[in-house]
């Protein structure tokens, strides 16, 4: 038998908590309507759901945007045009599109002074070019975080910086880490926490207690910047 007669409080959510008998573990739902529940055991102290909540919030809002993307009649599309913003480690750059001589040596998409600049020719071909534009500014900035954090965490066998749809980043069972080419985006400081993060996976699976502990050891500030990245990653998200 279950109950809601409980709830616990995220930021200005009220999500309500379903006990059963029957549980072992804590586990959340977010329906396709965007309702959200806890489900935990019976015994469970509801201090410790509220604690398994907050560690889940980034989880909740990509969930939350997930959704709102999946049934949005007018998707978050980015359109390479004049004046068209794009955001590069938290700032915002506008977009130029510029007419090229054929001997024009500088490749087709360039940050310079303070604009993208965009071979007018190449408009076409602009997701990709964006793309391909963040992974490559980003990967030096990805190995610079991981030097300076792995002496404290774990070193991986590899880094690469690709499309890895809706989440921040990613560890393969081989040590691999994936950080997703939107990360560029974020502010630098935000992008280590996703750095961070995917590191301590590289010891802890799971987001467990041992998970959180380790990370705030190397990172004492991360609960600021996963609530940061939780209520503004919807900005940095946009389809390409």
């Amino acid at each position: 038998m279950t109950t809601a007669l409980e709830s616990i409080q995220l930021d200005t959510m009220t999500i309500p908590v379903r006990r059963s008998s029957r549980r072992k573990s804590m586990g959340i739902t977010v329906d396709r309507d965007g309702s959200i529940f806890v489900a935990a055991p019976n015994d469970c102290e509801l201090d410790k759901i509220s604690d398994y909540v907050r560690s889940k919030s980034v989880w909740i809002y990509t969930k939350l945007f997930e959704r709102e993307q999946l049934v949005s009649d007018e998707p978050h599309v980015k359109q390479f045009v004049d004046g068209a913003s794009f955001l590069y480690l938290g700032q915002a750059y506008r977009l130029k599109l510029m007419d090229r001589s054929e001997d024009d040596l500088k490749p087709p998409l360039v940050l310079a002074d303070d604009w993208f600049l965009l071979d007018r020719n190449e408009q076409n071909k602009a997701s990709t070019l964006f793309r391909r534009w963040y992974a490559l500014q980003g990967l030096p900035l990805v190995e610079a975080a991981v030097k300076e954090l792995s002496d404290r965490i774990a070193a991986p066998s590899a880094i690469e910086i690709r499309d890895i749809g809706f989440r921040w980043g990613s560890c393969t069972a081989e040590g691999k880490v994936l950080i997703n080419w939107r990360a560029i985006q974020l502010p630098i400081r935000i992008l280590k926490y996703v750095v961070a993060h995917e590191l301590v996976h590289l010891l802890h699976r799971n987001h467990d207690a041992d998970f959180w502990t380790h990370l705030q050891r190397v990172m004492p500030d991360y609960e600021e910047r996963k609530t940061w990245l939780a209520h503004n990653g919807e900005s940095f998200a946009a389809e390409f």
